[in-house]
């Protein structure tokens, strides 16, 4: 295709539908939804976010006015949304695991209860960000695929009299020593072309 045919396409906007999944699942073919092991967490309002954060270091010397070598000793990706579906086996995923959910039916009413202990250990999820038409090539999918996250969230959910329950969610990719490429320890992106 002709550039003038992509220049529309390599800005993109849109909201994209976000999935978890128990960490070690798969990432799903680009153009396919995500299998059973995928849970879409739910309706989000506001913008998405993905941070990619890490200071460098910088050396100098007695010869130079200017830094003479730069390393990056810490690095960091953190994946930003607000979640306004409140239903306790998707907020569960944020504030610790849907195990932690139960259900009882019997007895005079059915209710679903879920503590509100995080726990000192996160659960670690797999996480994926998908858009139908997220490719900056044109209509094509696209997809964000983070193969090991836990959640770094302090949710406050506020209601009143004209505002809805919303949960600031922020989870943050861990290194994932079973991907071989060294590049997608902490994620990758896919697009169509």
């Amino acid at each position: 295709m002709a550039d003038s045919a992509m220049t529309p396409y390599a800005q993109l906007v849109g909201a994209v539908k976000i999935y978890i999944a128990p960490y070690g699942t798969a990432i799903p073919d680009i153009d396919t939804t995500p299998g059973a092991s995928w849970t879409e967490l739910g309706a989000t309002d506001g913008d998405q976010g993905t941070e990619f954060s890490g200071d460098l270091t910088v050396f100098r010397d007695n010869d130079h006015t200017g830094p003479v070598k730069a390393t990056r000793p810490e690095e960091d990706v953190m994946l930003t949304f607000t979640l306004v579906d409140s239903r306790l086996e998707k907020i569960s995923r944020i504030m610790h695991n849907v195990s932690r959910v139960t259900t009882t039916t019997s007895g005079a009413s059915a209710v679903k209860e879920m503590g509100f202990k995080r726990g000192a250990t996160p659960t670690e999820y797999a996480m994926l960000w998908k858009g139908q038409a997220d490719s900056p090539y044109g209509l094509y999918p696209g997809q964000n695929y983070f193969p090991r996250v836990v959640s770094n969230s302090s949710p406050k959910p506020v209601r009143g009299k004209d505002q809805r329950a919303e949960y600031e969610c922020e989870f943050m990719a861990l290194e994932d020593d079973n991907q071989g490429d060294e590049n997608k320890k902490l994620g990758w992106s896919v697009v169509g072309i």
